[in-house]
Order: C-alpha cells, then sequence, then structure tokens
C-alpha cells in the first residue's frame, strides 16, 4: 500500500471517529503511523503475546555477523548493536583459547542485578573448558562475560530490525509529498490495523488534559 493511500484511510478514520477537527499534516501523519507501527512490532514480539501473529513479523528477522568488539578489563566483551536493532531473537558465538579456535561457545542471559552472584558460581560462571557464558542484552548492546578465561571471535546475532519507517521528501516541510521508496512492507489487513491503533492513539492524547 502506498504512502499516499495510507495517508488517506488515516484521515477517513478519524473522520469516522470523529476527530476529523483535529488538524494532521503530512509530518504528523508520518510520525502517528511510525509510532503505531513499532509499538504494533513491539506488542507482538512481546514474550507475553508470541503468538500465531509472529508470523506476520518474520521478515524484519536478520542475523548479522558481528566481529569487533571492545573489552572491558578482561570482565567482559561489549557487542555493539546493529543501526536497524529493535529487538533481540537468538545468539551464536564462536571463541578461542590459546592454540584451541573457533569453538562454539554457549551462550545464557543473565540479568544485570544477577550478574555478580553468577560470575563466581563454579556452575554458572564463563567456562572454555565447558563452552559457556553468560550474557547481558545492554541498551545499545550486548556485554558477554568471559573473565578473561578465552576471547570471542565472532558474534551471529539474529534479531528483529525495525519497520521501513515512512517519510517525506522534505521531513521539515509539514505538507511535503511523502517519499515513496520507504513504504510499509506489511500486507494491507497489517496497516489497517496499524492505522487503527494510530487512530486510537491520537483518540487517547485527545481525551487527556495534557494533550497539546
Amino acid at each position: 500500500m502506498d504512502t499516499n493511500r495510507v495517508y488517506e484511510k488515516l484521515l477517513i478514520k478519524l473522520d469516522g471517529v470523529g476527530t476529523n477537527n483535529i488538524a494532521v499534516d503530512k509530518q504528523r501523519a508520518v510520525l502517528m503511523i511510525n509510532e503505531a507501527q513499532n509499538k504494533w512490532v513491539e506488542y507482538v514480539l512481546s514474550p507475553v503475546k508470541q503468538d500465531e501473529n509472529i508470523r506476520y513479523v518474520q521478515k524484519l528477522l536478520k542475523n548479522e555477523t558481528i566481529s569487533s568488539s571492545t573489552t572491558f578489563e578482561n570482565i567482559y566483551q561489549k557487542f555493539t548493536n546493529p543501526p536497524d536493532y529493535f529487538e533481540f531473537s537468538s545468539i551464536l558465538a564462536y571463541g578461542s583459547k590459546g592454540g584451541c579456535t573457533n569453538k562454539k561457545i554457549n551462550l545464557f542471559e543473565i540479568k544485570d542485578q544477577n550478574k555478580d552472584e553468577i560470575l563466581i558460581d563454579d556452575f554458572n560462571k564463563p567456562s572454555f573448558k565447558y563452552r559457556e557464558a553468560p550474557f547481558v542484552i545492554s541498551d545499545d548492546g550486548l556485554k558477554i562475560y568471559t573473565l578473561g578465561d578465552f576471547t570471542l571471535d565472532k558474534i551471529i546475532l539474529n534479531y528483529y530490525r525495525y519497520p521501513i519507517q515512512i517519510r517525506q521528501i522534505d521531513e521539515e516541510d509539514p505538507e511535503s509529498d511523502f517519499d515513496e521508496d520507504f513504504q510499509m512492507e506489511f500486507d494491507d489487513k497489517i496497516i489497517d490495523r496499524i492505522i487503527s491503533n494510530a487512530v486510537a492513539e491520537l483518540q487517547m492524547n485527545i481525551k487527556d488534559p495534557s494533550y497539546q
């Protein structure tokens, strides 16, 4: 569905729920639609909601090999997320120690608040011998704890990327035409759902006294 059609549907639905008196120019529509589709993807991927809808976002699933990292005092290696990273899916790791190279390391996620306890636990702390290491998902990447026992050479990250964000040709002009090189990539029934969510969000904002 081209972006102009998305915009037309948004205006029609706004009119249908009695909010056509609220000015929604193209600039504002871009913000509404992008926010609504990001929230929809987040909802589908949430651990408590993953169900049959997960198939609708499989096109967003990517894998990327990450070989560069920074090391913090032989405690952990940090790997930065790709620029289009949206949500974690799974991870593979390969490490080396001495002359033993390219060995698969089994990673398991931990909570940051539990790391100190885990790192001194003989059954859970990083171990090249047992090919395992804990990791924490941080704001902008992954911290994989090695405690200097081995080196991580390669990370293969499976993640969900951001959906394509619609945009205008001139983002400074509220009524600039849409850039049709950046169209929504979901099928029409999902786009309709996203438009409805955007309208519902606007309705809630209108009822909020702090809405401007």
